[in-house]
C-alpha cells in the first residue's frame, strides 16, 4: 500500500515537487483538461477568465490531494477528483499562493477548498474579478 502525497510545505516539500515532475501527473492535467472540454466547458483562470487559446497553458491549482498516492514502487498514482483542480494563470496562481503562505494563521484550520475559495474572491477584488 502506498502513502498520501501530503500537503506541499515542510518534510513533504520534495515529493510535492517530484509529484508535479512526474508522468502521472502530467497525464492527469491532460484527462482533466480534456474531460473538462468534453464536458462542453473551455477551461479559464477563476480569477481573470483567460483561456488555454490565450494563454498557451493554464495551471491547476489542488483543493485537495485525496487520490495522489506513491506506490510501494516509488511511482505517484494521480486519481485527484476533478473538482478538486481549478484553473488558474500563472500570475494568479501565484497571487493565491502567495495569500495562502503568507496569511496561513487568517486561514488555520479551514478546509483547502474553502480557504481557495475565499482568497479567489479577494483576487477577484484586487484584480477587477472575470472578463
Amino acid at each position: 500500500m502506498g502513502h498520501s502525497l501530503g500537503r506541499r510545505t515542510g518534510k513533504n516539500r520534495a515529493g510535492y515537487a517530484a509529484y508535479l515532475k512526474s508522468p502521472a501527473w502530467a497525464w492527469r492535467r491532460q484527462r482533466w483538461f480534456r474531460d473538462c472540454r468534453r464536458r462542453g466547458f473551455e477551461p479559464a483562470c477563476q480569477v481573470c477568465g483567460a483561456r488555454v487559446a490565450e494563454l498557451g497553458t493554464l495551471d491547476l491549482h489542488h483543493t485537495s490531494y485525496k487520490g495522489v498516492t506513491i506506490g510501494d514502487d516509488g511511482t505517484f498514482v494521480a486519481k485527484e477528483d476533478d473538482a478538486a483542480l481549478l484553473p488558474y494563470c500563472r500570475d494568479h496562481h501565484e497571487a493565491l499562493h502567495r495569500i495562502l503562505d503568507d496569511r496561513r494563521r487568517d486561514y488555520w484550520g479551514w478546509s483547502r477548498p474553502r480557504a481557495t475559495a475565499v482568497v479567489t474572491r479577494i483576487l477577484h477584488k484586487k484584480y477587477g474579478g472575470l472578463k
